[in-house]
């Protein structure tokens, strides 16, 4: 594979897309998550990006497919990336067609962890040779890693330990997918494809399919309405018939609790082998759909198979 850039020692950059091969190497040397930064119609011959999320899944790797455009510098996608970079397991590699805008995006991000300047990140950048934009791009990407490693540094002296204790839970909207095993994650992620590829061939179903989006219960709403009614079973046989019956609640509430910290409890993973999706899940396939009906014009009209591919682009994570 292409040149790799060492920005931190958990943090790589490829000059070029990898190939799956590739991944099968990455996945052979430890790294567990790959951060995608094309947008959709780059790469050549290199794997798309929604066959590269499947490579990246064969080989056992967490793929994010975050695009950023090569004539501006927009803060939302140094922000998602630096998200993404907080929230991807294990070693990572960030890559983009060429390396530039993935070096100098992981370098920012480091940066704003280190409370490094905007200056001096610039000069890494330059030093490993993936620079890319133009002098206004390179201002406000100075600008803005000093904005937040200034905050990074007000920060670091002295940490509440709420906040440290925060740091080391698991994101709320990844928690579930993480103590999930992947097989299971696989197998939501390939029927949430299947839909917005048959949706993009049979146009007409899809408010249908959204309706039922609306209605669709996510893990929280399931396990909420399960431990409810098995703590109001616990009390009314505590109250009628035996009092050792309220372990039942007892026991419930712990387990809720459990869930709300980790992403687990012994029911998740029962609700999940039956389908049950977190309701990011859901959104995925939900914007999909409606980015497919035409509610975001950066999907243009194309052949059925070009806008799936779009679509699913537009909303991986």
């Amino acid at each position: 594979m292409g040149d790799r850039i060492r920005v931190t020692d958990e943090i790589f950059v490829n000059r070029a897309p990898p190939s799956e091969s590739d991944l099968q190497k990455l996945a052979a040397e430890g790294f567990a998550s790959v951060i995608d930064l094309r947008q959709g119609s780059e790469g050549g011959d290199a794997l798309s990006p929604p066959l590269e999320a499947a490579a990246a899944g064969r080989n056992g790797l967490r793929y994010a497919h975050i695009p950023v455009p090569t004539d501006r510098l927009e803060t939302e996608a140094l922000d998602r990336v630096s998200a993404a970079l907080d929230t991807m397991p294990g070693r990572v590699l960030v890559h983009c067609a060429s390396g530039k805008r993935a070096g100098t995006f992981a370098f920012a991000y480091a940066a704003t962890r280190t409370g490094e300047s905007g200056r001096a990140a610039l000069e890494r950048i330059e030093a490993a040779g993936v620079t890319y934009g133009s002098d206004a791009m390179r201002a406000a990407l100075r600008r803005y890693v000093d904005r937040k490693a200034g905050r990074a540094r007000s920060h670091s002296a002295a940490p509440p330990p709420s906040a440290a204790m925060l740091r080391r839970l698991p994101p709320t909207t990844t928690r579930v997918a993480q103590n999930t095993p992947d097989a299971m994650n696989r197998r939501i992620a390939e029927g949430i494809d299947a839909s917005i590829r048959w949706h993009a061939a049979h146009p007409e179903a899809i408010d249908r399919r959204l309706e039922d989006l609306d209605r669709e219960w996510d893990i929280e709403r399931t396990l909420e309405a399960n431990a409810a009614a098995l703590a109001l079973g616990g009390v009314l046989l505590g109250a009628l018939v035996d009092r050792r019956w309220l372990v039942l609640p007892a026991a419930v509430t712990a387990l809720l609790l459990q869930h709300a910290i980790q992403g687990w409890c012994p029911p998740v993973p029962f609700f999940r082998r039956r389908g049950v999706r977190t309701a990011a899940e859901i959104d995925r396939e939900r914007y999909a759909l409606k980015a497919l009906r035409g509610d975001f014009v950066s999907v243009r009209a194309e052949s059925s198979a070009a806008r799936a591919r779009q679509a699913s682009a537009a909303v991986e994570t």
